[in-house]
């Protein structure tokens, strides 16, 4: 959930030549893989019940392994501050969604 969305737009920004400098494309993939990380983060929680902590550091994780995988597989060569982008939008992006299901769930007490 987290990482299909970015292929696409990493995809379609690379054939198109829209990237002009790092830090537009560090910009731009940081807010992205925030926003796909967000639902992302929702589905893990709701799906595993699991504590926020778990869920982010597992999530973001995975989420940024599968990402560089398939940059590597495209042939896309980021500087540093463009892996560091994509790997802080992770974890933004899943603490986000993970402690929002959080919130919402009810607290039971006995």
């Amino acid at each position: 959930m987290a990482n299909a969305p970015m292929w696409i737009l990493t995809y379609m920004f690379l054939t198109f030549g829209l990237i002009d400098s790092p830090s537009q494309s560090a910009i731009i993939l940081n807010l992205s893989t925030m926003g796909c990380s967000i639902p992302a983060g929702v589905l893990v929680a709701r799906k595993t019940g699991l504590e926020a902590r778990k869920i982010v550091l597992t999530l973001t994780l995975l989420s940024y392994i599968l990402f560089a995988l398939f940059l590597t597989f495209i042939g896309f060569r980021g500087k540093m501050i463009e892996e560091t982008a994509s790997l802080t939008g992770f974890f933004i992006g899943s603490t986000v969604g993970s402690k929002l299901w959080e919130k919402h769930q009810p607290k039971l007490s006995f």
